[in-house]
Order: structure tokens, then sequence, then C-alpha cells
């Protein structure tokens, strides 16, 4: 069971399961894949780990940054990273976009919450008739990235700092 520590909000990993794989079916619809880097800037929500698993599931790269960044420090980050697609929370829309135009770059947004304007996380729920056959993709080498964290940048810019498939693993095997 999740937890939200915010809200009080409970999610069965059952739940988090179908969420997630049903974002994987639209991600994959939308033409995500192993060579793309998605981006998060969210807070850690009941909705904010959906995407991330669906990425995984696809064997797409996940980077996050932290939605209190500046501007010029989130800009640098999608600059190292170069994202495909964006998943932001619908109050750092306005930073996600100033730091897009600051870098000169382009990337898919996608929000988690209200948008008139980006394609919904909301969006990516809706039932598929392949959730039952669905599988994540298995190909990937275990020395491939999977994750890319940034540091704090106390000594200058935020770096990336690259995760691989084994490095998770064993990070959660030591646990």
């Amino acid at each position: 069971m999740l937890i939200d520590s915010t809200t009080g909000k409970k999610e069965s990993f059952a739940s988090v399961k179908e969420r997630s794989t049903r974002a994987a079916i639209h991600m994959s619809k939308l033409g995500i894949n192993p060579e793309d880097v998605i981006l998060f800037c969210s807070r850690n929500t009941l909705n904010s780990i959906i995407p991330v698993l669906a990425s995984l599931y696809l064997g797409a790269k996940v980077a996050s940054t932290d939605p209190t960044l500046s501007v010029r420090d989130c800009a640098h980050c999608i600059s190292l990273v170069t994202p495909t697609f964006i998943f932001v929370e619908q109050d750092s829309v306005n930073l996600i976009e100033d730091s897009l135009l600051e870098a000169k770059f382009k990337a898919n947004i996608i929000v988690i919450g209200e948008s008139m304007i980006y394609k919904k996380f909301s969006d990516l729920q809706s039932a598929s008739s392949e959730e039952e056959k669905f599988r994540p993709i298995l190909n990937v080498d275990c020395h491939d990235t999977a994750f890319i964290y940034f540091s704090s940048g106390t000594t200058g810019l935020p770096k990336g700092i690259c995760l691989t498939h084994f490095g998770l693993l064993n990070s959660v095997l030591s646990m």
C-alpha cells in the first residue's frame, strides 16, 4: 500500500500496477521508447510515481527536477538530459515553460493536474484492451541508464548523476 504523506490518501499496489500499465500503453502510443529521457518535475504524490514506473516499463530513462529550482537551474538540467517528454505538476507548468525557453529546447509537456493547453496525465489513465497482454520491455541492458538524478549544485550548476538498471537493482536488494 502506498500512502501520500501530505493528503493521507492510500493506493494499493494492484491499483499502482493497473494505472502504471495504462500509462505505459498510452505513452508507448505517443512514441516513448528506450532511447527517450522522460523528465519529471513534481512533488512526491500518488500520481507522480505512475508515469515514472510507466517510463521504466518502456525502457526509457527517468530524470527528475525539483519544482523549487530556479528557472536557470531547471533550464540547465533540461539542457543536460534533453528530454522528449516532461511530466509536470500543474503548479510547476510556468517553471517548465520558462526553463524550456531559456534552454532554447522543445519537449512535449504532460500535466499532472488540469491544463487547457497541454495533454493531461489523466488522459493516459483510460482503460485499454491491451492491459492484459502488456509486458514491460525486458531486453534493456543492465548497464544502461535507468535514472538520472541531479546534484544540489552547491559548487555551481547541478550535475547529472546516472544510475544504471543494475545499480537500481543493487540498491533495492541491499535494503
